[in-house]
């Protein structure tokens, strides 16, 4: 979908990569090549990867499906109720980080649970447990 239309993009199997890696989408086994096949052709559909570079997985989703989408700041104090409402629907989530993981307690925290910087992430789960200190805590996998 792109514009509200269903729309077929053509693409070839080249991708851009450097040091034998692709640039954009990162994908461990070649079973996984839907994923940029799938990018490459969004990034057609905008007259190609730079375009698309800095975009939001809501507005890929949006064209992919043709279903809404919705952008939350974490911010925004309803957040965890956008989450659960998302989550028992079971609507497609999606986080990303911000490129600003810039000072040494972002970093440290950003390395402790894998995060990379200026990246997009699948939200699979929403998880309520009590910690140590009995407070109950609210986690998204």
């Amino acid at each position: 979908m792109i514009n509200g239309e269903e729309t077929s993009v053509i693409v070839d199997d080249l991708f851009p990569v450097k040091d034998d890696k692709f640039l954009y989408c990162q994908v461990d086994e070649m079973s996984k090549l839907w994923v940029p096949l799938i990018e490459k052709a969004w990034a057609k559909s905008h007259s190609g990867y730079s375009n698309i570079e800095y975009g939001r997985s809501s507005e890929c989703l949006r064209d992919l499906t043709g279903a809404p989408a919705f952008e939350y700041e974490t911010t925004d104090p309803d957040i965890i109720e956008h989450i659960q409402y998302a989550y028992i629907e079971n609507f497609v989530m999606t986080t990303h980080s911000d490129s600003s993981i810039d000072n040494d307690d972002k970093k440290e925290i950003a390395a402790k649970y894998g995060i990379q910087s200026d990246h997009c992430y699948a939200l699979i789960n929403l998880i309520n447990y009590d910690s140590d200190e009995m407070v109950p805590t609210q986690m998204v996998q």
